[in-house]
């Protein structure tokens, strides 16, 4: 898959439903790990994932402060979500935000917290 450049990502955002945002990079081993699972997700109709490559769309990454990839933001209805996610007695979800890769089954458990 080819990196776009997005010029507005609200614009990319579900107003209904989860969207998660997954910061990624090409050169990113986690992020080929991830990427596959969240689009199954998304062809199963659980999320849609906006994909931004943070070296295609430098001004988002900054924006964001990413200084991490995979770094992935969910949202809800269009809103930016705020939860605080804790499993198996790790907290894997921080004011909306997981850095690093998870499993399918851990994506399914916060996917159905939110």
């Amino acid at each position: 898959m080819m990196a776009e450049k997005i010029d507005n990502l609200d614009d990319e955002i579900a107003k209904e439903g989860i969207t998660i945002v997954d910061f990624t990079a090409t050169w990113c081993g986690p992020c080929k790990v991830i990427s596959p699972i969240l689009h199954n997700l998304e062809d199963n109709g659980l999320i849609k994932v906006v994909s931004v490559d943070v070296d295609v769309n430098k001004g988002f990454a900054m924006n964001f402060g990413i200084q991490a990839v995979p770094y992935l933001i969910f949202y809800k209805n269009g809103e930016r979500v705020h939860n605080n996610i804790e499993l198996e007695g790790y907290e894997v979800m921080k004011d909306g935000v997981i850095i690093g890769a998870l499993n399918e089954k851990y994506l399914r458990q916060i996917i159905s917290q939110l």
